[in-house]
């Protein structure tokens, strides 16, 4: 059973990671605005981000998403939806999408934490 759960994991880290890979990809601009279940720990520094605040962009980026790809079946705007919460999450942290590609990329690699899924 636990192998289940860790093989469940691992598949929707990997998900997420190709979700945020295509959803960032383009320079479209959308109307949505996902607002941020939990407010930012820090504002992240001019220039390099630190270790903690990728993380931190990463959790946050996780939670968000989580909460569209859980849906069963899928929203039929599903991927305006993931568009939005990228352009909220860049916005909110001050980042490019390619950080934020960038930032997911190694999150998944280095297995940061991840929020529980929502209910």
């Amino acid at each position: 059973m636990r192998r289940v759960v860790v093989i469940g994991v691992v598949v929707a880290a990997l998900l997420l990671a190709l979700i945020v890979v295509i959803g960032c990809g383009g320079e479209k601009e959308t109307e949505k605005q996902i607002e941020p279940t939990t407010q930012p720990v820090s504002e992240p520094a001019r220039g390099e981000l630190t270790e903690g605040q990728k993380k931190e962009i990463y959790y946050a980026i996780t939670e968000e998403q989580d909460k569209v790809t859980i849906q069963d079946p899928p929203p039929p705007d599903y991927r305006e939806q993931m568009d939005a919460i990228n352009e909220a999450i860049c916005s909110q942290y001050n980042i490019t999408k390619e950080e934020l590609r960038t930032i997911t990329a190694k999150g998944v690699q280095n297995n940061w934490p991840i929020p529980p899924l929502p209910e």
